[in-house]
């Protein structure tokens, strides 16, 4: 038997993590979670069909802000740009799988949120990316931060975290 003071060593790092968990999904958990995911699949659909209006109403202002030229960042100014950047046509046959989304801590300038790892297969190349998703005041979840993921013989959810934390 442990002494009680070697067990609390290891349970209260546990009961911190779990904490921290409930804090960042409201709750919720998987179905909290789920939600995140959908809407980083959402959005990766709408930039699929070029759906400036839906991909742009998905972000955060903040992320809106780091990603729009000029002064007037609303979503309206957001589909302009993306637009004109992108243009209108896209391949909508894409296939999009996402991770097990996963708890991801603040930094820089990013709230802490969930981690989703999206991979998309359109025109014969594969792409996956981490989406830093946060909820916005009325609970919806949004996509702050997205980041390039290379793979090298698969990628996990600590490589989301990992990345996510980095940029």
């Amino acid at each position: 038997m442990r002494p009680a003071d070697s067990r609390a060593g290891i349970l209260f790092p546990a009961l911190l993590a779990t904490a921290t968990l409930a804090t960042l999904t409201g709750c919720g958990g998987p179905a909290t979670s789920d939600a995140a995911a959908e809407n980083a699949r959402k959005s990766q659909q709408a930039t699929l069909d070029r759906d400036w209006r839906t991909a742009c109403a998905l972000q955060t202002e903040a992320a809106r802000e780091r990603d729009v030229k000029g002064p007037d960042r609303s979503v309206d100014a957001c589909a302009k740009d993306r637009a004109a950047q992108f243009g209108t046509q896209g391949p909508r046959d894409g296939r999009i799988t996402l991770g097990t989304p996963v708890a991801v801590g603040a930094t820089g300038s990013h709230p802490a949120g969930m981690g989703v790892r999206v991979t998309v297969e359109a025109n014969g190349m594969t792409a996956h990316s981490a989406y830093r998703m946060v909820q916005d005041d009325a609970d919806a979840w949004l996509v702050d931060q997205t980041v390039n993921l290379v793979e090298e013989d698969g990628l996990t959810e600590n490589d989301v975290r990992e990345e996510l934390a980095s940029r």
